[in-house]
Parts: structure tokens; sequence; C-alpha cells
């Protein structure tokens, strides 16, 4: 890992590395090749055949609607893993908050008796898709290596609530995480929030509003490639080679409008639904943001962690050389993902010693 820029500013630090050997990029494509190719061209040597792989996914993602969303969910529903037996996991119903229904979560490892860390995790899916299912081996295998709790919340999606009823799904699982703590043998001065995607946003989001409410406080905030700003491919364009794996620009337009209930990048749009709208970002908690660089979030990941150091937030910044949206999902061999992975339980580790 190569460190290429780090600066010191307000007790904050951001670290922007060097994952892949530059040996290993890829040769530049002549100018009579494809499009795809092209920016194919900028993806890890690693993962090149993995984000070949998606690209029918990604097609279909690109063209979701409020009409074909029920059966795309039932059917990345039938992805979903198998969960590992050795690490128990169990379903809760917990109060709701501010005049919402009750949350469904579901806590793993948790024994009671003890004073461990432990994380309120939030799923990705581009706030209109996904569940807690898809993540549960990969989520026992970081509790088990972190011996933490992890509390993942099955919040309610877009469109049929807007970021007002998730939001609050999320807060009523943090609260519950507190008041709970005896139960569930957690430590509460060391609590983390943590999310992919749609997930890392919720995760942004739940920061800002324990920092507003001032009830719980959060100890560390992991963002992992955070769907953070409606402005990416509506207000705002991208690059061509960035944002054409996974989630795209249009994608993400349906996505940011089914959550916030307006059309995205517009004055119209609510600034409490968006991190990237929020103007304030002082005493949140220490973060941690990691993207790929071919990323469709890569530029706002980017900003958000620089307003963080500006901010007096205590940041670390990750970019992935060739990494798209999600490369660590498809790849889990691949050098690239494994280093990437152990610096996401590095980040989580020294957040929790230092708390």
């Amino acid at each position: 890992m190569i460190d290429l820029t780090r600066r010191e500013l307000a007790g904050g630090a951001i670290s922007i590395a060097l994952l892949a050997s530059a040996t290993r990029s890829f040769a530049a494509e002549p100018a009579s090749k494809t499009v795809e190719a092209d920016y194919m061209s900028h993806v890890d040597p690693e993962l090149r055949a993995a984000a070949v792989a998606v690209m029918p996914l990604t097609e279909t993602l690109a063209k979701m609607s409020s009409s074909t969303l029920i059966g795309l969910r039932a059917s990345l529903e039938k992805m979903n893993p198998t969960p590992d037996e050795s690490v128990k996991i169990t379903k809760r119903t917990v109060p709701g908050t501010r005049n919402q229904p009750d949350a469904v979560v579901y806590v793993i490892n948790d024994k009671p008796g003890t004073r461990r860390p432990a994380i309120v995790h939030m799923h990705g899916g581009g706030y209109v898709l996904g569940m807690v299912a898809q993540d549960l081996p990969r989520l026992q295998a970081m509790a088990a290596s972190l011996d933490c709790v992890i509390v993942s919340v099955e919040y309610r999606l877009a469109p049929e609530v807007t970021y007002v009823g998730s939001v609050e799904d999320n807060y009523a699982a943090l609260k519950w995480v507190f008041e709970n703590a005896d139960v569930l043998g957690v430590d509460t001065t060391r609590i983390a929030v943590m999310g992919e995607s749609a997930g890392g946003g919720h995760a942004a989001l739940l920061a800002i509003k324990a920092r507003d409410r001032g009830e719980f406080p959060i100890a560390f905030q992991l963002l992992v490639y955070p769907m953070l700003d409606d402005r990416t491919g509506s207000a705002v364009q991208t690059p061509a080679h960035i944002g054409r794996i996974i989630w795209t620009a249009a994608a993400n337009r349906f996505g940011w409008g089914s959550f916030l209930g307006v059309r995205p990048g517009t004055a119209a749009v609510p600034r409490a639904g968006v991190p990237a709208r929020t103007r304030d970002l002082a005493g949140l908690p220490p973060a941690y943001i990691c993207v790929g660089s071919i990323d469709l979030f890569v530029d706002e990941d980017i900003k958000y962690a620089s307003r963080l150091v500006d901010a007096g937030v205590a940041t670390e910044l990750l970019v992935v050389p060739g990494g798209f949206h999600g490369f660590d999902l498809g790849s889990p061999d691949a050098q690239i993902v494994k280093t990437f992975n152990s610096a996401k339980l590095a980040a989580l580790r020294k957040a929790f010693a230092a708390a």
C-alpha cells in the first residue's frame, strides 16, 4: 500500500492509497476499440472478468422503474447467500421512533455479560433494493474477526417510504442498541455505524441525525463506496469512464428520486435526506471512507471526505485504482479485494481501540 497524499488539517487526515501495482495496468486501447472496451481498460486487471460478468445486471439496473422494481427485488432475493451456522444470528423487532412503525433488525454475535464493540449496519441497494440477508455471511465473518456485535437494519425501502421513514428505522436500531447494551453485551462507548453504497449514505445520515439529536454518541463511521450526493449523474456529470459498471447515472437518478420523493439535482431536494447537502459537518464522529476510482460515487466521496477534514473530523479516505462499484463482491480472491477488506477491518480495530 502506497500513500499518494496525506494532509493533516484540524485533527483529521486523508490518505489516498494505491492498492494495485502499476506494472499490472492495462495498455491503452487502440482508437478503433468500442466504447465498452475503452472504459473496461480502466478496470483493474484482477477485476476485469467480474466487470464483464455483471454488465447484464448493470443494464437491468439502468432501466429500473417503479413497474419493474418488485420483480427485480424478487430476482435478487433468490441470490442471497446461506449464513454461517457457527455465528449466532437473531431476528428482532425494535420499537419505532417519532411515530414510525417498529423496525426489524438482525443481531449478529451478541454475547450477554460482555462489553464489546458494536456496529449498526445498513445494507446497500440504491435506497430501493436490497435486504439484510444479502450481507449476513460477510457480517458474520466481520463480527467474528473483530469480536464485536453487529446489528443490521431491515430499513424500509423507497419509493414505498422516503428518507424520512428509513432514516428513522435506522435511528430506532441505534437507540435500541444503546438501551439494550447489557443484554447484547455492548460497550456503548464503542458503537460504530457502517454501510455500503446506499447503506453508506444511510450510515452518514444516521451519524448526522445522532449528532443533531444529541442522544446517542457514535464513536466511528465506516462508509463503503457511500451514496452521498443526489446531484451525481443529474446536475453533475461524470467522466465517460466513471460509473459505467453496476451503478450508473440512470440508476442513480431513479434511486435518489425514489428516496427523496422529488427529482434529484434540483433546488427542491430536501437537505435532510442528502449527506452531501448538509451544511455543517462539524462534530461528526471520525470517518473512514473507501471507494473505487471508477465508481460513480468517487468524486462525491472524495469531496465529502475533504469537507469532513475541513470541519475538524478525523477522516481517512481510500481510493482504489481500477475499482468499480461493488468490486469487492465479485472477486473475493483478488489481492486488491483482500487488501481492501483488510484495510476496513484495520480501520474498525483502530477506532474501537481508541474509543
